[in-house]
């Protein structure tokens, strides 16, 4: 009913609506849009719930107890890190779909230094 009300007008007047006529870049775009939105789930939890509850800023004692006091949580903040970084791994192989086509070199840069970032990222002390 709407498009009988506002007919499109303009470089997209022509074009069918839907997601069966979806460019092929903008349906890569929405991929890796939908992939980087995924991870809103996992990373807040392991990347400030988990720190904000368990570490104790210079106490390291009082960080050992919350350990062993919330072990759930810790290991539930062990699984989110690492799905936060396999979803990391599947948005950069997204954004190099997509961007393969401006230019090849530095989207497989990026796709090796993303690798190595989510391979070393967990290991790291985040504080």
């Amino acid at each position: 009913m709407i498009d009988r009300l506002l007919p499109l007008r303009g470089p997209f007047a022509d074009r069918k609506i839907g997601r069966e006529d979806m460019h092929p870049t903008d349906k890569a775009a929405r991929t890796a849009g939908a992939v980087y939105l995924s991870m809103a789930l996992t990373a807040p939890f392991s990347l400030i719930y988990i720190p904000r509850t368990l570490i104790v800023r210079g106490d390291a004692t009082a960080t050992a107890n919350n350990v062993l006091a919330h072990e759930t949580l810790f290991r539930l903040g062990i699984v989110a890190e690492l799905i936060t970084s396999i979803i990391f791994v599947f948005v950069v192989m997204a954004l190099c779909r997509l961007l393969s086509g401006v230019n090849k070199t530095h989207a497989s840069l990026m796709v090796a230094m993303v690798l190595v970032s989510a391979a070393v990222g967990p290991l790291c002390q985040r504080e």
